[in-house]
């Protein structure tokens, strides 16, 4: 809650009083004067209303930047590893060895080859 809020909600409040006061002393011009208070203190309530809820949506805007950069991060870093991945397996398939035996070729003898 922000000052405006605050002062609004107030003068709401001492409008509503001297209103109610003018009505019950029959003097039209406090009553008047209380209508007046009681219009401004809501129109400075509702601007710091506003005035909060531009800052909420502010923060939530920020916060979701920065969720969304560090996803795009995070999938940077991933496809970088891919990638880097992929550059080793053809460097080691360009080289003619395989990390990887299949499993009928880990049990079969070399010399069956022959």
């Amino acid at each position: 809650m922000n000052k405006d809020q605050v002062k609004g909600r107030v003068e709401q409040a001492k409008g509503a009083v001297k209103e109610t006061t003018g009505k019950v002393v029959r003097n039209r011009t406090m009553e008047a004067e209380g209508k007046i208070d009681k219009t401004i203190g809501k129109a400075r309530a509702d601007y710091g209303d506003l005035k909060e809820d531009v800052r909420d949506a502010a923060k939530d805007a920020a916060k979701s930047a920065e969720r969304d950069a560090a996803e795009r991060a995070a999938a940077e870093r991933s496809a970088a590893e891919r990638a880097a991945a992929q550059r080793a397996a053809a460097e080691r398939s360009a080289s003619g060895r395989s990390d990887k035996l299949a499993p009928e070729d880990a049990e079969r003898d070399p010399r069956d080859d022959v």
